[in-house]
């Protein structure tokens, strides 16, 4: 098989209970790939590595919420407008990047003026 000829599917694997696709993987492996980046950066200026786990976990955790909202609100919203229940049960489908984007630097943001006095400049880079 040649790789110029290879389209891969959405779904990348099959585990028992659960599908992992492609979209997904490849955000996790951007996100750890851009914070071990961001570690050696904060490592080499000094950064305390605390501030940087936190500001990573509350990023992501808001991030994901801020695209499952984005998602439900101006994607489709016509279909959860009649069907709030299924509005929290992200496992069948539907984030937006944008929405995970506007969140995640909404939470940088609110991070960097809460600690404005103990974070220089340089380590929030966008």
């Amino acid at each position: 098989m040649f790789l110029h000829t290879f389209i891969p599917g959405p779904i990348a694997w099959h585990f028992v209970i659960t599908v992992v696709y492609w979209y997904g993987l490849l955000v996790t492996l951007g996100g750890v790939a851009g914070f071990v980046l961001i570690a050696r950066l904060a490592k080499s200026i000094h950064f305390p590595l605390a501030h940087l786990t936190n500001l990573t976990f509350y990023t992501v955790i808001f991030g994901f919420l801020g695209a499952r909202a984005f998602y439900v609100l101006f994607i489709e919203w016509s279909y959860y407008s009649t069907n709030t229940g299924e509005i929290l049960k992200f496992w069948q489908g539907g984030i937006s990047i944008q929405g995970g984007i506007i969140a995640g630097a909404f939470v940088v943001w609110q991070y960097a003026r809460h600690f404005s006095g103990k974070i220089k400049n340089q380590e929030v880079v966008p």
